[in-house]
């Protein structure tokens, strides 16, 4: 699909879904606000919190805007939010993740000068609880045809799309709680060009509260559903060495866990990369 050159100056909107997340959102918040991209819409979804987390929103003012009602949960917050979106390109980040300076102003460089591209993203650096870098994600091999064995090569964190793709591929499956950012990234490659940009955008958080490192069973299930639903089929491969190996991860106790991430954070290699992506 070959799209239309953006303005020098196209809006940007930024969802982030949130249900108790008083712990880390500040942090998220200010990222996306302290971005050095003036044509900015920032959208918080909130699912109905009770800890702190809306009366933070409350204290921003109009420099954001925020709903807070009960919802379906992750993937109906974060279309929700695409709903009310005035912008041009869209991503989304969650509670628990932040941006690095200049994140979004590089993908929207990168859109406007390749027309034909529909969505990019970026490297990434894990982050513990304490917020102590211990890995780095850097697809620099990075190939949309191999998304499907391949799930994890993007993390939604990174990610900008054009909002004309929403038109054709859809929004993300609100029956789905895990794997809906696996399952929208192989939707979105069927639209559009997805291109890699070398540049570290955002850290991601690990820890032992987030669903993906808390419900493993439902996230694998989910997973595999998604895979299957697209093709995927029963037999040696990527991918399911990916699930063998997050499966026995989630059999360590979570103190171990924390230990290990505690000692990559020393030798900063991760589960990705020995060399820090510049």
């Amino acid at each position: 699909m070959h799209q239309k050159k953006l303005p020098t100056m196209p809006g940007v909107t930024i969802v982030t879904p949130a249900y108790n997340s008083v712990t880390y959102i500040q942090k998220t918040i200010d990222s996306v606000l302290n971005q050095d991209y003036p044509n900015l819409e920032y959208i918080v979804v909130d699912g109905g919190s009770t800890d702190g987390t809306v009366e933070l929103l409350r204290s921003y003012g109009d420099r954001l805007k925020w709903v807070s009602e009960r919802d379906h949960g992750q993937s109906d917050a974060i279309n929700k939010g695409w709903r009310l979106a005035e912008g041009e390109i869209l991503g989304w980040l969650n509670a628990d993740d932040y941006y690095l300076p200049g994140a979004v102003s590089s993908a929207v460089a990168y859109l406007n000068e390749h027309p034909q591209v529909g969505a990019v993203f970026g490297s990434l650096a894990f982050i513990n609880d304490e917020g102590v870098i211990y890995g780095y994600k850097d697809p620099h091999d990075f190939n949309p045809r191999a998304i499907l064995e391949y799930p994890t090569q993007m993390i939604s964190s990174t990610l900008f799309f054009r909002k004309v793709q929403l038109a054709s591929c859809g929004y993300l499956n609100r029956d789905l709680h895990f794997a809906m950012d696996y399952d929208f990234y192989l939707r979105l490659a069927k639209v559009g060009e997805i291109h890699y940009i070398p540049r570290i955008m955002a850290h991601f958080r690990v820890h032992s509260a987030s669903k993906s490192q808390s419900q493993v069973s439902r996230h694998l299930s989910e997973m595999i559903q998604v895979y299957r639903a697209h093709g995927g089929r029963f037999r040696l491969s990527p991918f399911w060495i990916r699930v063998a190996a997050l499966f026995l991860w989630s059999r360590i106790p979570e103190s171990l866990r924390k230990l290990f991430r505690q000692v990559l954070s020393r030798l900063e290699i991760g589960e990705v990369t020995i060399e820090r992506p510049k």
